[in-house]
């Protein structure tokens, strides 16, 4: 509940699934408690209720929503993630970054203003569980803002958090993931990175 926060400082944020009115007090809360970063992956069991209306409400207080491919395809049924995103963007033009999730395919992601969005492999070498794979993609992500760095950084951080997510089943290869191997499969995410016009 919002109510339990309490002073904070919340500098940098994410709000995982909630119930979508849940995730509009979080985000007006968090703001007026000072985050610097709010990041958001909604819930989509209940999104295809939701007005566009209100997402875009919601995509006035978040600096970066990350939504998945399922997620998408609830606002926006029929959708491809590509279209999805362009949507997204029609109706946020000012939300800084929108990143959409698409599980093996790795993810898409548009930064407000940029003329590309980019598009990059998931970084996995296989996948045992796939749980848990998009709580770390977003992770990795907020962390990479956090450090403010470049969209291409950031969403390369996230998808090999994602990796090591599904490398087996719960949290073990989170857990024992290296820097040494994080940093290889970075260097090949970051080489297939592709920017193509929105």
């Amino acid at each position: 509940m919002v109510s339990d926060l309490d002073e904070g400082p919340y500098a940098f944020c994410h709000l995982a699934p909630l119930p979508w009115d849940l995730h509009l007090q979080f985000a007006i809360a968090l703001r007026a408690k000072g985050a610097s970063v709010i990041s958001i992956d909604p819930d989509d069991r209940r999104l295809h209720e939701v007005p566009l209306s209100e997402v875009a409400r919601l995509l006035t207080l978040v600096d970066v929503f990350m939504p998945s491919r399922q997620d998408a395809a609830a606002l926006f049924p029929g959708s491809t993630p590509i279209d999805a995103l362009r949507a997204l963007r029609e109706l946020a033009p000012d939300t800084p970054v929108i990143i959409i999730k698409c599980g093996a395919d790795g993810a898409i992601a548009h930064q407000s203003q940029a003329s590309d969005y980019l598009s990059a492999p998931s970084a996995a070498e296989r996948a045992v569980d796939e749980t848990g794979a998009g709580d770390a993609f977003c992770g990795g992500a907020l962390v990479g803002f956090s450090r403010k760095l470049a969209l291409a950084d950031a969403l390369t951080r996230a998808v090999v958090s994602a990796s090591f997510a599904v490398d087996a089943v719960g949290p073990a290869a989170l857990a024992s993931a290296s820097r040494e191997v994080a940093e290889q499969r970075a260097s090949r995410v970051s080489e297939r990175i592709d920017a193509c016009p929105l």
